[in-house]
């Protein structure tokens, strides 16, 4: 599989005419990540209410938000697939790489014995209504050799299976993902109770699994949430209707759903002592953003620019209001009078590199 990902964007382009002037981090405190956990259902038979969420251990009732408790799979878990027989052939073949742990399973302590129908202490089932993600993902028990599957989302439409769990029990299963990203698994929990024969179901719950991600993949998490994977997400999009995109806002450390004018590049001229003037750019440049190439260019004509090498540049640092760093760099040429100089930071995700 190839793991390489490369987009490039439009540029930020800010234009200097010299005779008229200057014209126009990982996540906070709310979040929980685990690389271990159940997803766990709760149910209260004298409400008929049901409490889908995560927990964290094992034993208890007391739940994490689903929505703000990320399930990561770190670089460690990737794999290469080995040779496998046919009822394995969800896992691709042999030779690709897939991303796969077993340290997510399902929880039922919070389900009372005797209230459903089903095995010795009554039964619930756990289904995959929905998902949203960047691949394909599955869910399996490996100790089952000729139908080790439980969720399948190379099925055309929902649901994408289903479990039976023991009321007041956990069982381990194994997870595999077909890529990197942030994958999205909407979970429902039923059961039929023993009194009356009558089934009831949850409100599905969305949980967070974030594979091998890249440090946009965090941003994306920390400003969108459950909606990651939505179009206003994405690195194109301009939800906030600016002229901005979300890739320029992350690249130069901005909320993608507020104005963010007064934190894009901006310009100045300086004189020096010999009385030659140059044009400056200024731009964040926040730490963490390993997964972007920023290059300053500099044009008399906006049909053609040329790269500034900033190591050999003039350069100077310095720090935003709110700490994050500040980069500024010269025009390798001075300005001349009746003449139009123009400067843009280019931005470039490339997130995926293979090792």
């Amino acid at each position: 599989m190839d793991f390489m990902k490369r987009f490039e964007r439009q540029p930020l382009l800010i234009p200097f005419f010299v005779t008229v002037g200057l014209l126009a981090t990982p996540l906070d405190a709310e979040w929980t990540i685990l690389d271990h956990a159940h997803l766990q259902a709760n149910y209260d038979a004298e409400t008929d209410e049901w409490e889908l969420g995560v927990n964290p251990g094992h034993g208890g009732t007391g739940l994490l938000a689903p929505d703000t408790t990320i399930l990561l799979l770190d670089a460690a878990t990737r794999m290469t697939v080995p040779e496998l027989d046919s009822s394995w052939d969800f896992m691709g073949e042999q030779g690709d790489e897939v991303w796969a742990t077993s340290e997510f399973g399902f929880a039922q302590y919070g389900v009372p014995t005797g209230v459903f129908t089903g095995g010795d202490d009554g039964r619930i089932e756990m289904t995959l209504a929905g998902y949203d993600s960047p691949d394909e993902f599955f869910m399996y028990r490996p100790g089952d050799s000729s139908s080790p599957l439980r969720f399948d989302t190379r099925l055309e439409s929902g649901p994408y299976g289903s479990v039976e769990l023991d009321a007041g029990g956990h069982r381990h299963y194994s997870w595999a993902f077909r890529a990197r990203g942030i994958y999205l698994a909407t979970i429902e929990a039923s059961g039929v109770r023993e009194s009356d024969g009558v089934e009831t179901s949850s409100e599905p719950a969305t949980f967070i699994f974030l594979v091998d991600p890249s440090p946009v993949d965090w941003w994306v998490l920390e400003h969108f949430g459950t909606e990651a994977n939505q179009p206003s997400a994405a690195l194109d999009a301009d939800p906030g209707g600016e002229g901005v995109t979300n890739l320029q806002k992350y690249a130069f450390g901005l909320d993608p759903k507020a104005p963010c004018r007064d934190g894009l590049p901006s310009m100045e001229v300086r004189t020096e002592d010999e009385g030659e003037a140059y044009l400056w750019i200024s731009y964040r440049r926040p730490e963490g953003r390993e997964d972007v190439r920023y290059s300053v260019q500099v044009s008399a004509d906006p049909s053609e620019w040329e790269s500034i090498d900033e190591s050999g540049a003039r350069t100077e640092w310095s720090s935003d209001s709110d700490g994050t760093p500040v980069i500024s760099v010269s025009d390798v040429s001075p300005l001349a009078p009746a003449t139009s100089r123009f400067m843009r930071v280019r931005t470039e995700w490339s997130p995926y590199v293979e090792d």
